[in-house]
């Protein structure tokens, strides 16, 4: 681990997932999350598996994806490494701490995208729920080459417009689950300075099960 970096519970590699939770380790994230509606899991993918995705993304194909409500990204077009990448994120002990921590109820599968946001565009994602499709938690993970700048991760509530956290996410490999629902909004900032932002990002859903979708 990076020295002075918060303890990681919980590390998803190549080879799979390391569980390591502390004495105190539940009780941090479900106080983060009743306090600012995320938990952070810092370096949840380990360096080898970030540089392995990172240079893999090197290679691929992005597009532009406009979610017409929200805002515009480039996103990886269908390609294997999403695929490997979503194995590791619906891995048992990962799942249950989510549901754990955020009460969210049974989690059936995650499901996500490898997505950029260009310095000195208007590339972002504007206010939205997300809460579509059994959508019950959103995820970002930061997968950037480099530190970038803007590009915040901000939560708010609708009813007041009350800004409830703000995130920047620039670890590596550090991941963010964040609450969905009724009442809260998300919004991704666009990114200055010169440095490219890349994420992996998607949701915990009710269904499908993930073994059922991948067998469909």
């Amino acid at each position: 681990m990076t020295t002075g970096r918060v303890h990681s519970p919980i590390q998803l590699s190549r080879r799979g997932l390391r569980a390591d939770l502390q004495p105190g380790d539940f009780e941090r994230l479900r106080d983060e999350w009743q306090q600012h509606q995320f938990m952070r899991l810092p370096q949840l993918f380990d360096a080898e598996l970030v540089q392995f995705v990172q240079a893999q993304a090197r290679a691929a194909e992005f597009a532009i994806n406009d979610h017409t409500a929200s805002g515009v990204e480039l996103c990886m077009k269908a390609d294997t490494l999403v695929g490997i990448v979503d194995f590791l994120m619906n891995a048992p002990e990962l799942v249950r701490l989510a549901e754990a921590v955020t009460g969210c109820g049974h989690i059936g599968s995650f499901f996500g995208r490898i997505y950029r946001l260009m310095p000195g565009t208007d590339m972002g994602h504007d206010w939205h729920g997300d809460t579509q499709y059994g959508r019950q938690l959103g995820v970002s993970l930061n997968l950037t080459e480099g530190v970038f700048e803007g590009g915040q991760l901000e939560l708010r509530d609708i009813a007041s417009g009350r800004t409830i956290s703000r995130l920047h996410n620039t670890g590596s490999g550090d991941c963010v689950i964040f609450r969905l629902g009724e009442d809260i909004e998300h919004r991704v900032l666009p990114v200055t300075g010169t440095v490219i932002r890349q994420a992996y990002a998607g949701w915990f859903r009710r269904q499908p099960e993930y073994a059922a979708a991948l067998h469909a």
